[in-house]
């Protein structure tokens, strides 16, 4: 799935000769956009249990998470196709090869143990469950736990329990979920169809999904994995992409449609007492904080394609909303102990289209964002205090411009770019040599490391 979740049931995929061009993850982009948006993988952070109330600010936090006892490695995907996992300090490498193919967007289970990763070749697509132990020596891919030269997946999110991998197909059909243990008893289940499609998990076996856009079929709501207990939601799906659940299953946080073209966020807890609904007017983006009842959320400007626009957070309590940082914020991401915010903005004012350097572009309706044309802004900002730490241009890979940027809510569940220690963060840097590298960005704004060549990386829980 070369782009979340944006598109028809009626998109093929890519050919299976072709392993390149993975599909993207909730649903294939239109025809028109298959230029921009290239199928590739869909979408957990997850955060701790603890909560104590902070005097005056209206907040439950619990402590900072830590992650597993294991020690963090990132897992990428090397210029050749290869699974690599890595130490943060460039040492310890394992390969993983496959033959004839090439590996995409590797996700590691919550427990740290193991790699689920899309495999395509010739022969089709495949779902690749690795264990990150062992000889360093390079290593052939295990048999994949799913495979099909017709419905290959394109996206996949791991269970809490680190049982099973939910993930996505694409085929002549549409779109289907699909669940499967991880230990590879089964081939797996349908879970449901449809398309767009987008979800968080609400349990060890039950999901909220987004399924639809615009279309009579739109749904919102929770089921059980094995598709019963279905509980919508009051009101029709609005101009958003993955719907999010809280730490400790507090709040479930979703988007419907308002009383204009614009629509509402709703903030759900146990109780209709405890609902908050903040208007936005457009398309936006939404994701909790690891360790405290707060929303953020990109506030757009207007009803563009993408959530484009200044963050803000919410408080799940008291329904107040602050600014966190201001102009043309595209993507963001929580620090597991919720003390940062690291977030990519178009530079300059609010509303310029920026010169592309190769075509690619995010288009918007009544405005086209070029998204790769110069060096985003990467900001990482207090959220307590929204005061920006630090600030530097960076260049990111195509892959991940063009598959993880448009879709960054859903990646930002199942695929971690910050570290268990809330130290660092891992992003694909193209250097000044036009290669991208993956690098290490510490948080506290020194100068980054560059661990090994790749399109794409993600660190360990």
């Amino acid at each position: 799935m070369d782009g979340p979740i944006v598109g028809h049931d009626a998109a093929t995929p890519p050919a299976a000769a072709a392993p390149a061009s993975a599909p993207a993850p909730m649903t294939p982009p239109p025809p028109g956009r298959r230029r921009w948006f290239a199928l590739g993988g869909l979408l957990v952070g997850f955060a701790v249990t603890a909560v104590l109330a902070l005097a005056g600010a209206g907040l439950l936090r619990g402590p900072a998470p830590t992650g597993t006892s294991r020690p963090a490695r990132i897992a990428l995907v090397d210029q050749t196709g290869a699974l690599v996992t890595i130490a943060p300090d460039g040492s310890m490498p394992r390969h993983l090869g496959l033959p004839g193919g090439a590996f995409r967007f590797p996700a590691w289970s919550p427990d740290g143990t193991r790699v689920a990763a899309i495999g395509l070749d010739a022969q089709g697509g495949g779902l690749f469950v690795i264990a990150d132990a062992g000889d360093p020596a390079p290593q052939t891919a295990p048999p994949p736990i799913y495979r099909s030269a017709d419905q290959p997946p394109f996206y996949l999110y791991w269970s809490p329990d680190s049982r099973q991998v939910t993930f996505l197909t694409a085929g002549a059909d549409g779109l289907a979920l699909r669940a499967a243990p991880a230990g590879g008893e089964s081939a797996g289940v349908i879970v449901r169809r449809g398309s767009p499609f987008y979800w968080d998990w609400s349990g060890e076996t039950r999901i909220i999904i987004h399924v639809g856009g615009g279309t009579t079929d739109a749904f919102v709501g929770e089921m059980d994995l094995d598709g019963t207990n279905v509980a919508p939601a009051d009101a029709s799906p609005g101009r958003f992409q993955a719907p999010v659940v809280s730490t400790a299953d507090r709040y479930r946080a979703y988007v419907v449609t308002g009383t204009d073209p614009a629509g509402e966020i709703i903030i759900a807890g146990a109780s209709a007492a405890t609902r908050q609904r903040i208007p936005v007017r457009g398309a936006t983006a939404l994701g909790w904080n690891h360790v405290a009842d707060e929303l953020a959320f990109i506030d757009p400007a207007g009803l563009a394609a993408l959530p484009l626009g200044p963050l803000r957070v919410v408080d799940a309590i008291s329904g107040t909303v602050r600014l966190v940082l201001d102009g043309q914020v595209i993507a963001f991401y929580w620090a597991p102990d919720g003390r940062s915010i690291a977030a990519l903005s178009l530079p300059g004012a609010r509303n310029p289209p920026v010169a592309g350097r190769d075509g690619v572009v995010f288009a918007a309706t009544g405005t086209t964002i070029q998204a790769n044309a110069a060096d985003l802004r990467l900001t990482v900002v207090d959220a307590a205090s929204s005061t920006v730490r630090w600030q530097r241009s960076v260049r990111l890979s195509d892959t991940f411009l063009q598959q993880v940027l448009p879709y960054f809510d859903q990646y930002a569940l199942s695929h971690r770019i910050w570290s268990p220690a809330s130290d660092a963060f891992v992003l694909p840097i193209v250097g000044a040599d036009g290669v991208a590298h993956i690098t290490v960005v510490p948080a506290d704004g020194r100068d980054p490391r560059v661990i090994a060549d790749g399109e794409i990386g993600f660190w360990s829980p």
